[in-house]
């Protein structure tokens, strides 16, 4: 009673000095108890025991002591025989624990006894479910590990004259999993199938004996022998692949997770790990277009009737988008997936004999390459290669160096359009160059015309010159052709109406106007609108006097007046 009071006065003390604090911090400590489970006996004499456990969900407490206990089971109950330690070890989930026991006096034939696995901690004792066994004469003669496919029939020789009809098998501990079996040869052979599913190539498969014993509720388990399943792996549907074009690779029992240490692809008389997804890009030392396919599973070594096959890209199938252009131009092919043939790269790009570079784009739809800048005039067919895929296209594409032969005038103002004719192409862009450095892109381009603004330039007469730009380095590629042509000082060619009331707007029209000049009505300056690139909208100044005046515009290079006067009535 004085041990009660004693510890409500400390948790009294305890909570009062919590409730003082400001802040409180609750810290919960979680202990996850330990599971461990006891398997049925692998081995088991006359006067011997193969016991194994196993901890199947670890906590952080240490471990002082394993072991077995070993009981004689009856209907009153179970009686205690042995406590067998293993000693103290580290565990770790999914370890087994394996012990021999050897007893002075031989089991009896007609009980049943149960053995439990046990983990002592500085915290707790853990304590499997028992397993139950008795001593028969039934065994494997030879109980090496067997490598064995799923839904395979094994056969197993041994002494199984001791079965009896409600005996039955089951998939290592699991009582829900029992196994189709027969017995033959006068009980000298069992014959056992494995199951279909549910198990990975190396997963271990004990074959466990399940014995109703004297028709009472327990049953004694005895592990017959251990197998090993091996994977199986399946032709694949098709035996035509292209480059890069994964091979799929299907089968039963394969690893869980697409890795195993003894498992391997035979590539004709390569072996290499097992994948899921098998690439001809992976594969080194190929010779030729084609090779054998197998597999090696530790068990066996098997290859496929059919050889794995390269497809090659078909030429047919290649359409060069651009079939005319300059050296130095880029040009798009289209018809097949490109990654699929070439993977992500194409190593070696030649047009005609001359090499070129190039990348795949448009999710491996195209492919866009340059051409050499060194080659002549002439049509060129596009070879294409990367590993073990070539192609050759039937379209050729027509090169040919740049060239003007006429333009549509000589004398311009700025803002007119300059059409050249020659061998312009849509899908290249152009510029046309002024004697001083200045120059101007192509503003229109159709059927071998190109078009060009002329710009705001001081008048006077400049050669010209037209040039596209190279894909990689911008390098300027000229024309031979060079040209005179005049630019004409502005004018302004008329305004209209002539006579106006201040309120109101005139439009004035002209050529080479620039938004850069400035507008007078008289010696007043107005702002002007642009219409069009010949037109200005000039509203007239409020406050004008009536009378007649000047309309004109003061360029860079000088003044220049309207011909009529504008009378403001």
């Amino acid at each position: 009673m004085k041990r009660t009071i004693r510890h409500i006065q400390i948790a009294v003390s305890i909570i009062a000095a919590l409730s003082a604090c400001k802040k409180t911090e609750e810290v919960v400590v979680i202990n996850t108890p330990m599971t461990v489970v006891a398997m049925a006996p692998s081995e088991v004499k006359d006067s011997q025991v193969t016991m194994h456990g196993e901890i199947t969900t670890s906590n952080k407490e240490e471990i002082l002591d394993v072991g077995f206990i070993l009981s004689e089971t009856k209907q009153s109950g179970s009686t205690i025989l042995q406590e067998i330690s293993a000693g103290k070890q580290k565990l770790i989930n999914g370890k087994t624990v394996d012990f021999t026991l050897t007893v002075k006096e031989p089991f009896d034939l007609d009980l049943i006894y149960q053995y439990e696995f046990y983990v002592k901690t500085a915290k707790g004792f853990y304590k499997s479910q028992p397993v139950r066994f008795n001593v028969d004469n039934i065994n494997v003669t030879d109980n090496k590990l067997v490598l064995a496919y799923l839904g395979e029939t094994v056969l197993f020789k041994g002494n199984f004259k001791q079965f009896k009809e409600n005996y039955y098998l089951i998939a290592g501990g699991n009582t829900e999993q029992r196994l189709a079996f027969t017995l033959k040869d006068n009980k000298t052979t069992l014959a056992v199938t494995l199951p279909k599913s549910g198990y990975y190539h190396g997963n271990k498969l004990a074959i466990t004996l399940q014995k109703p014993v004297n028709g009472r509720e327990y049953v004694s388990s005895k592990q017959l022998i251990e197998t090993k399943i091996v994977a199986k792996i399946t032709e694949p549907s098709k035996n035509s692949f292209a480059f890069n074009e994964g091979i799929q690779i299907n089968g039963i029992g394969l690893p869980q997770y697409g890795y195993a240490d003894d498992l391997f692809l035979l590539i004709d008389d390569q072996r290499i790990p097992f994948t899921n997804n098998l690439f001809f890009r992976q594969i080194a030392n190929l010779k030729g277009e084609s090779f054998r396919l197998g597999y090696a599973n530790g068990r066996d070594s098997i290859y496929f009737d059919k050889e794995i096959l390269l497809e090659q890209p078909s030429a047919d199938n290649i359409t060069l988008a651009t079939t005319l252009t300059h050296p130095d131009c880029m040009i798009e092919a289209t018809g097949i997936d490109f990654y699929n043939y070439f993977g992500d790269e194409i190593s070696k790009i030649l047009v005609g004999n001359s090499a070129a570079t190039g990348f795949i784009g448009n999710n491996g739809n195209s492919i866009y390459l340059t051409i050499p800048n060194n080659l002549q005039d002439g049509k060129y067919a596009v070879t294409l290669t990367s590993g073990l895929s070539t192609v050759t296209s039937k379209q050729k594409v027509e090169v040919k160096r740049l060239h003007w032969d006429a333009i549509n005038q000589n004398i311009f103002f700025s803002g007119d359009t300059a059409q050249l004719t020659g061998n312009f192409y849509n899908t290249v862009g152009y510029n046309l160059e002024f004697s001083g450095g200045n120059a101007v892109y192509n503003s229109e381009l159709k059927n071998n015309l190109v078009s060009f603004k002329i710009p705001q330039l001081r008048p006077g007469q400049y050669k010209i010159k037209t040039y596209y730009h190279g894909y990689y380095d911008s390098k300027k590629y000229y024309a031979p052709e060079e040209k005179t042509i005049e630019i004409k000082m502005p004018i302004i060619s008329d305004f209209s109406p002539h006579k106006i009331s201040s309120e109101y707007a005139i439009i004035l029209e002209g050529k080479g106007l620039s938004n850069e000049f400035k507008f007078y009505i008289g010696g007043q300056e107005v702002y002007a609108y642009t219409l069009n690139e010949n037109e200005r909208i000039i509203n007239i100044p409020q406050g004008i006097k009536p009378g007649k005046y000047k309309v004109w515009m003061d360029t860079n290079y000088g003044k220049v007046e309207a011909k009529t006067l504008l009378e403001i009535q």
